[in-house]
């Protein structure tokens, strides 16, 4: 069974907090440590942008792209202050799949860093916005492309990517589905850290969901905290089996403040309600369709342990692989009005 983790919410010390500086957590996390996994769900607006700074050493960087609502600059910014400053290194960047709101801000955040090896599915050319395609071209030598038969078990050593003192193992890549074939195609990945794994999904559909649960036992994918897919898209992910295989304590999901697809969705949050715990009050804004139009409605007292870059901002989840800390930034709501 899945051990309760005590856990806290404050503002970030990073990238300006509320006035009268942040509040501080009860646990003894977020110091930084060499032997704390820290996974950074940056605000890119309608987009998604996930950093995984490995206990023991080594950066991962998931995605990177955005269809409006971000600050190019401002991500860049966020993104290098967690590199050596002196040799800025992204050990592995894993490009989900070719949607541009994954991978049209990479070929600027990575200027001057050097990448170690790439994860990815598709071909170079299906990368085509903001040239990123000539980018993948001149690092090929250290691309791995992934396909259907490209996954981890359950136990031994993960075979794609390293991750320090944690795991990083690959559950699903370039899934073949006639629904929404692109989004279906993304590599979702578990982190895992000795007690505390983070799931994340890219836009993973219905069909990779369903791929991955006949392909794992679930009392085995049940995580600590769930990147929900696609934004939070009612119609392509996030099943109702699927929240109850995964039965996270937490979930983050990234998208913009009002972007016309009226992500997260209102029925996906409430599919993972169920599962997930309660926690201090936090904004959270969700979403439906009327139409063709995309409706909101602001909750500024949610206390669901959900949390979303709409109206959190920068979301950071840290453990020292017992105990885990979700923080993000105060100042995000006040920046949206």
């Amino acid at each position: 069974m899945k051990r309760l983790i005590r856990w806290a919410v404050l503002a970030l010390a990073c990238g300006g907090c509320a006035a009268g500086g942040p509040r501080t957590a009860s646990l003894a996390m977020m110091t930084g440590a060499a032997d704390e996994l820290r996974v950074h769900f940056i605000d890119v607006g309608q987009g998604d942008c996930t950093l995984i700074e490995c206990p023991g050493g080594g950066v991962i960087l998931v995605d990177c792209g955005s269809l409006g609502g971000g600050d190019k600059d401002r991500v860049k910014a966020y993104i290098r202050e967690r590199l050596d400053a002196s040799a800025p290194r992204i050990d592995t960047l894993i490009l989900t799949h070719p949607d541009a709101d994954h991978y049209n801000l990479l070929d600027d955040v990575l200027d001057g860093v050097t990448v170690g090896n790439i994860l990815m599915t598709g071909t170079s050319d299906e990368y085509s916005s903001d040239d990123f395609a000539a980018w993948l071209d001149d690092h090929e030598s250290i691309v791995k492309r992934l396909g259907p038969t490209d996954f981890d078990t359950t136990d031994g050593e993960p075979k794609f990517c390293d991750c320090g003192d944690a795991q990083v193992r690959i559950l699903a890549a370039d899934v073949a589905a006639t629904a929404s074939p692109t989004n279906a195609r993304s590599i979702v990945a578990l982190v895992q850290y000795e007690d505390f794994d983070v799931l994340l999904t890219g836009d993973a559909t219905f069909d990779t969901e369903n791929v991955i649960l006949e392909r794992y036992d679930q009392a085995w994918l049940e995580c600590e905290v769930l990147k929900i897919g696609h934004h939070g898209s009612e119609t392509t992910s996030t099943s109702q089996a699927w929240a109850a295989a995964i039965s996270p304590d937490a979930a983050v999901v990234s998208a913009g403040y009002s972007n016309r697809f009226a992500h997260p969705r209102k029925k996906v949050i409430q599919r993972l309600m169920p599962f997930t715990v309660t926690e201090d009050a936090h904004p959270m804004r969700w979403g439906w369709s009327e139409g063709t139009a995309a409706k909101f409605e602001n909750l500024p007292d949610f206390t669901e342990a959900i949390y979303s870059t709409a109206t959190n901002g920068n979301i950071v989840v840290s453990s020292d692989g017992s105990e885990y800390a979700i923080v993000f930034d105060q100042r995000a709501q006040t920046r949206r009005r």
